[in-house]
């Protein structure tokens, strides 16, 4: 559920939603059709996204080629990333993306040393997204690939200080 409107709701337990919350409520619930929208676009493109990624990665990251199964392992990532951005998507929620995939694949591929890597893959991404989805819902997508590559800057960077 959206998690705004779960909080509406929580608060409202045991009353009636005051007018301001039931404006709020409707309010999200109107978005509904352009999340599930932006979803189905997500789910149709997504070959397209992973594949040119995985291979702008391959070229970027010669290396990256030597590694075992590395073409599918980046593929499955993508793949996973994408889907889990589609359901933060229809749940309006960065934290369920962020706790369900993102903490756990970072963990992974920082224990593997991608750090550099995984930002780029991000940029990337980002960039295929915004080429390979329509302009009204692309925008939806990016707003979590922002979460990944916000999830890879340094302390330093977090803190704004300069190297």
């Amino acid at each position: 559920m959206d998690r705004e409107m779960d909080s509406i709701l929580r608060e409202a337990e045991g009353r009636y939603p005051r007018p301001d919350e039931a404006r709020r409520i409707a309010t999200i619930a109107s978005t509904v059709e352009r999340r599930l929208a932006a979803c189905a676009e997500l789910e149709a493109t997504e070959q397209a996204i992973v594949s040119q990624t995985t291979r702008q990665v391959l070229q970027m990251y010669p290396a990256l080629k030597e590694r075992h199964l590395a073409e599918e392992k980046t593929a499955r990532d993508l793949s996973l990333t994408l889907r889990y951005i589609g359901h933060a998507i229809l749940r309006n929620d960065e934290e369920f993306f962020r706790e369900k995939i993102l903490y756990w694949l970072q963990g992974v591929l920082a224990s593997k040393s991608f750090g550099e890597i995984v930002r780029g893959t991000y940029d990337i991404m980002k960039r295929v997204v915004q080429k390979e989805m329509s302009p009204t819902h692309a925008p939806e997508v990016v707003r979590f690939v922002d979460v990944c590559l916000a999830s890879c800057r340094t302390p330093q960077e977090r803190a704004g200080v300069s190297a």
